[in-house]
C-alpha cells in the first residue's frame, strides 16, 4: 500500500486511512479493467481485504488472508497502543515496537521485527530480504501508516465482517507472535469462512511454506469457485521415485 515500494508517500496520517487504501485497491481494479478479483492478503492487509469485500462485494470473488490483523480482538500485550506510546528506559525486545524508538533507531526495530515475523528455524534469507525491503522506508512513514488507521470513515467492527459474503479462507500460524489467532477465529465465525491453523508456523506462512499454502489456496478455490485443480487418474495420486 501507500508508503511502500514505488507507491506514493502522503505527508500526513490521513493519507494512510483505511478509506484511502481501500480506494486505491478499487482504483487498481478499475485501471486494469478487472471486474472481480480473488483477493490475497497478509497481516494488516487482511483488514484492507475485508473492508474491500464488505464495502465492494461486487469486486471480490474470494478473500484469502494469512495471519490477518482483523481489528476484532485485542493485540498481544506488547503491541498495545499504550506500549507503543510508552517512554521506556530501554528498548529491548518488543519495547522496540514504540513510537519514540521508530524515530531513534528504525533500522534496529526493523531487524528485530522481521526476526519475529519469521520466527521459524532456518529463516535467515527471509529475515534478510525483509530487512532490505524495510530499508526502503523510514520510521516517520511507518508511524503515519499506523496513525492513519484511526482516521477516515470506515468502521472496522463485527458488522463489517458480517457483510462479507464471498468465499473466505483464513490461514494462521500456530506460533504467530505478531497477530493473535483469536482475531482469525472471530473473523471465521463472522464470515462463515474456512480457518486453517498451522502448528509451529509463524506470521508469514505463505513465505515460509509456500507449497503447502499454495496447495491449500488452490484446493479451496477449486471447491468454492470451480477453478482448476489437477486430476487424479483412477482416484490415485501419482508419486515419483524418492531420491536417495
Amino acid at each position: 500500500p501507500r508508503g511502500n515500494g514505488r507507491s506514493g508517500r502522503p505527508p500526513t496520517k490521513e493519507g494512510y486511512s483505511l478509506d484511502a487504501i481501500v480506494g486505491d485497491a478499487v482504483a487498481v481494479l478499475d485501471e486494469t479493467e478487472t471486474a472481480k478479483a480473488i483477493v490475497f492478503c497478509l497481516s494488516f492487509s487482511g483488514m484492507i481485504g475485508a473492508a474491500l469485500a464488505a464495502h465492494h462485494p461486487d469486486r471480490v470473488a474470494a478473500l484469502i488472508t494469512i495471519s490477518p490483523n482483523t481489528g476484532l480482538t485485542p493485540p498481544f500485550p506488547y503491541r498495545t497502543p499504550e506500549q507503543f506510546e510508552a517512554r521506556h528506559e530501554s528498548h529491548e525486545g518488543w519495547n522496540k515496537y514504540n513510537r519514540a524508538y521508530w524515530s531513534e533507531d528504525y533500522a534496529d526495530f526493523a531487524a528485530f521485527f522481521l526476526s519475529q515475523v519469521f520466527n521459524e528455524p532456518h529463516s535467515t534469507k527471509h529475515v534478510e530480504d525483509g530487512i532490505a525491503w524495510a530499508a526502503e522506508g523510514d520510521g516517520e512513514m511507518l508511524t503515519m501508516t499506523l496513525d492513519g488507521r484511526g482516521t477516515g470513515t470506515l468502521l472496522v467492527d463485527d458488522e463489517m465482517y458480517r457483510r462479507i459474503d464471498c468465499p473466505t479462507l483464513i490461514i494462521h500460524g500456530g506460533n504467530d507472535v505478531v497477530t493473535p489467532l483469536a482475531g482469525s477465529e472471530r473473523m471465521a465465525e463472522l464470515t462463515g469462512g474456512t480457518l486453517h491453523v498451522l502448528p509451529g508456523v509463524g506470521h508469514t506462512a505463505n513465505a515460509r511454506f509456500p507449497a503447502m499454502v499454495n496447495t491449500m489456496v488452490r484446493d479451496f478455490l477449486a471447491d468454492r469457485l470451480g477453478t482448476w485443480k489437477p486430476s487424479r487418474p483412477n482416484g490415485k495420486v501419482r508419486r515419483g521415485k524418492r531420491a536417495l
